[in-house]
């Protein structure tokens, strides 16, 4: 989704058609929202959108995220083989990981979707896992 989705989903959410519009019905200065489409400020407009209670609205909710995501397998995100479709990748789709992953928080999952298709589009999904890696449990 690229700006002008979101700002095409802004407007038709509150039945508007120009900037001015909408910065009146979400409280912000013409200026700023006008800033936003500019820089391509896809994070401000997400935090606004959360401040005022229209994310799933705007973004679409986790579980729409979860069923583009079923398809593709968890797995691949951690194989560090060259072939990424390896026999142990788990199909989440059949599976209670999927489960598990609808009662995280939405917010974190759904940047987690965010990177690693992110770092897939890059072929560099080896960072994903070096990072997770890095991580401490206590």
């Amino acid at each position: 989704m690229d700006i002008n989705d979101i700002f095409e989903r802004l407007f038709n959410h509150f039945q508007t058609s120009t900037i001015r519009e909408l910065s009146e019905k979400i409280n912000m200065s013409e200026s700023t929202v006008s800033k936003w489409r500019q820089r391509e400020s896809i994070n401000a407009i997400k935090k606004k959108c959360r401040e005022i209670g229209i994310y799933n609205e705007i973004f679409g909710d986790l579980s729409s995220n979860i069923n583009n995501f079923h398809n593709s397998n968890i797995n691949k995100a951690f194989d560090l083989s060259s072939n990424s479709h390896s026999q142990d990748s788990i199909n989440i789709g059949n599976n209670p990981i999927c489960e598990q992953v609808s009662k995280m928080n939405q917010t974190i999952v759904y940047s987690f979707i965010n990177v690693y298709y992110k770092l897939e589009k890059k072929g560099d999904l080896k960072r994903l896992h070096k990072i997770l890696g890095e991580i401490e449990f206590e």
